[in-house]
């Protein structure tokens, strides 16, 4: 505009020169309200010419540094993290009922808001898990010990489940802990230890009542002769999984609150036995005494359950004379038995695996372009990919197909810049015979590593558990960058003839040429220039200058001029 912008008040803007004076009452955000402004040259305050005659106003956006693509159309991407202490699930909820009330509002505007991933799906599904396990326990375990013991018997053996995981709870609440995969795969661990010490005690004090002992005194005497071994068993399993808790670096820090919960659990089990059990025991079976016999359909069931107990004690130990006295038989059909159980886990007939399957329905597909790439010309490419990804998808597979230009998520860290371009699937929660995320990735990997691109295509696939590095990892070192980057590109390429490698990186991350102007600043002087004006010169031609700043409607707008 002929000058510098210097400072900005009450709508007064004075330019550095002190050639141009520029006065105007107020603000406005109307580009045609600053191009109609006059500026007035000091030396003769009467000529005025208006700012439109020479320089462009106009709006315009600052440059995108990041830029994304849902489903094939312009988006903006939202990260939610939650704060600690805060429940998950519920806030989940929340925004799902937020974003159904407000599509509702936006909805004729053209806008839509969608939950595009959701990781809270394995933690209910953990939950899920350790309900219908519990539940079954508690069933199994009322059934068994209703059969043989009496309804009110296995109705305080069931209660002490139910009280064990609640002081579980209590205790992990009260140490810091919430409630996660983690936590839960330790209670479903542990829910079918609950209730064996208990059992233990139960059946020896109903033992000695059944054979005309007070009440009283079978729990005391039943406590004198349980209580060791019952003890005993519990320490062995707790000292089987306290070593856990010693693990160092990450992979301790996850691991430790699964031997956590056993062990509080198992504790809480012994309290409950050795102490709440046997009195309520007591109590009941004091009622019981004071109450007139049972008759009627009570009476018939209880026959019917000393009958049945009576007659499979006849039948066990049958059986287990006829195992003693052909010792050699009996081995032989425990080791048949024992080897078709491992040719199941071989085959696999049995699948098994110690965290949940597939929990993260989750993987990410790399577009790395050449450093000079501009962010459009990767947001292209990337969405290019992505439209074959789509191909590669059964309908059922995806909840949603994100192409991101300017940003890449990493194993290790983000990273930016124009060049980046990264395709987010996020797969629907795995029911009945779905495919899960390593085949998905399996079944599209040669179709997308064989697209013709000017970017590196690649995939990258989010683990549950604790962060882990690349299976193998190998270190180039060299004091000189050219003699650096001509081995490591040798090594890639020999790694790459080996046959199974994929997913090859390295972290030798590419940046944008840049071009670095340092002002000699006694040249500067010597010619009668001012290094700050000169300075301030250069960035006007490169990335202008801020020299105003307003807001309308709760919008931050600036002034920027640029030469």
């Amino acid at each position: 505009v002929g000058g510098w912008y210097r400072d900005v008040f009450a709508g007064r803007i004075e330019l550095a020169s002190g050639e141009w004076l520029v006065r105007a009452p107020g603000q406005s955000p109307d580009p045609a309200y600053l191009a109609g402004l006059n500026l007035v040259p000091r030396s003769a305050p009467a000529q005025q010419t208006p700012i439109e005659q020479v320089a462009d106003v106009g709006w315009g956006r600052a440059r995108a540094s990041e830029k994304v693509l849902f489903e094939g159309e312009p988006a903006i991407l939202l990260s939610i993290t939650k704060k600690s202490k805060v429940n998950t699930l519920q806030l989940v909820e929340r925004i799902g009922a937020y974003l159904e009330q407000r599509n509702t509002v936006l909805a004729s505007s053209g806008l839509e808001l969608v939950l595009a991933d959701d990781q809270t799906i394995p933690t209910r599904d953990a939950i899920t898990v350790m309900q219908t396990n519990a539940v079954i326990g508690l069933l199994l375990v009322f059934a068994v010990c209703w059969l043989f013991l009496g309804t009110g018997i296995a109705a305080l053996v069931a209660a002490g489940v139910v009280f064990s995981i609640a002081g579980t709870f209590l205790v992990l609440d009260a140490t810091g802990n919430t409630l996660n995969t983690s936590v839960l795969l330790g209670v479903v661990i542990v829910l079918g230890m609950l209730v064996d010490d208990a059992v233990v005690v139960v059946e020896d004090i109903y033992y000695r009542i059944e054979r005309g002992t007070v009440p009283l005194q079978a729990a005391l005497a039943a406590m004198g002769s349980v209580a060791a071994p019952v003890l005993a068993s519990v320490a062995t399993t707790m000292s089987a999984f306290l070593p856990l808790m010693l693990l160092p670096g990450i992979v301790g820090k996850f691991m430790f609150v699964i031997p956590l919960v056993v062990t509080v659990g198992l504790l809480i089990s012994l309290v409950e036995a050795f102490w709440i059990l046997p009195s309520h025991v007591v109590s009941l079976r004091d009622r019981s005494r004071r109450k007139p016999p049972a008759t009627g359909w009570q009476a018939s069931l209880r026959a019917w359950r000393w009958r049945f107990s009576h007659g499979l004690r006849l039948r066990y130990t049958t059986a287990l004379i006829y195992a003693l006295r052909r010792s050699g038989q009996t081995l032989a059909l425990v080791a048949l038995i024992f080897a078709l159980a491992a040719a199941a886990l071989a085959w696999p007939l049995v699948k098994y695996q110690f965290f949940a399957f597939d929990p993260i329905r989750l993987f990410y597909v790399n577009v790395d372009m050449p450093p000079d790439s501009s962010i459009n010309q990767t947001l292209t490419e990337t969405e290019r990919v992505a439209a074959v990804v789509r191909e590669q998808l059964e309908p059922e597979d995806a909840r949603s197909v994100i192409s991101v230009a300017g940003l890449k998520f990493t194993d290790i860290e983000p990273l930016y810049g124009d060049s980046y371009g990264q395709i987010t699937v996020s797969l629907a929660p795995r029911r009945g015979e779905m495919r899960t995320t390593d085949v998905v990735v399996e079944d599209m990997r040669e179709t997308i590593e064989s697209l013709p691109s000017i970017g590196r295509l690649s995939f990258l696939i989010v683990a549950g558990g604790p962060p882990a590095g690349k299976p193998i990892a190998v270190k180039v070192r060299s004091e000189d960058y050219n003699e650096l980057r001509a081995a490591t590109d040798a090594l890639l390429a020999k790694v790459a003839e080996i046959p199974g490698v994929k997913d090859l990186a390295d972290d030798d991350v590419p940046g944008r040429a840049e071009l670095v102007l340092e002002l000699d600043r006694e040249a500067v002087r010597r010619a009668g220039l001012d290094p700050g004006t000169l300075n301030r010169l250069l960035r006007l031609h490169v990335d202008g200058e801020f020299v105003a700043e307003l807001r309308e409607g709760g919008e931050r707008l600036r002034v920027r001029v640029r030469r």
